[in-house]
């Protein structure tokens, strides 16, 4: 029997959309190739912190996938694996809030095949940048998972200025 094989998604617009891009190879298995990331400016060429943290927590959350960067850091490819989920600990990057990194994993945790149990640490809230609170994300998003049979919590604890922790149940 013939394996078929996915064709690989390909992007060339940069670092637009990322999370969502990454979130979507990851859904439907198939390899995805970001190019051309912050290519064309002269000061912060390439993925930021941030970015590479976003990859850190996927890359703890799945089993099999491989993601390349290269040397640049101008190129991003992911080859998706499964979804485990289970007990997935991570310290994310002061740069962006935790609702940057708990917003896609809202979208795989109920394709996990182990409920996820995440404590991510962290900047609790960023104004500046415009992402959404977490406090938003627990009062409009899971309300909403809760129609469709899922039973998600987000607890939020306080253990200084700058480092927070969200943990989130599924």
């Amino acid at each position: 029997m013939d394996k078929v094989q996915k064709k690989q998604l390909r992007f060339n617009q940069g670092s637009n959309y990322f999370r969502q891009r990454l979130v979507l190879s990851l859904l439907s298995a198939r390899p995805v190739k970001i190019e051309e990331i912050r290519s064309k400016v002269d000061l912060n060429i390439g993925v930021s912190a941030y970015e590479v943290s976003f990859i850190q927590l996927l890359d703890k959350l799945c089993n099999g996938s491989k993601f390349k960067i290269n040397e640049t850091g101008t190129e991003v490819t992911l080859i998706p694996g499964s979804l485990l989920g289970d007990t997935v600990s991570h310290s994310c990057d002061i740069s962006r809030p935790l609702s940057y990194y708990l917003e896609p994993i809202l979208l795989l945790a109920p394709f996990c095949k182990k409920p996820l149990n995440l404590t991510l640490r962290g900047k609790l809230q960023n104004d500046i940048n415009g992402y959404t609170s977490i406090y938003k994300l627990k009062n409009a998003a899971l309300p909403i998972m809760e129609h469709f049979g899922l039973e998600p919590s987000i607890q939020v604890s306080f253990f200084g200025i700058t480092c927070n922790t969200s943990c989130l149940n599924f």
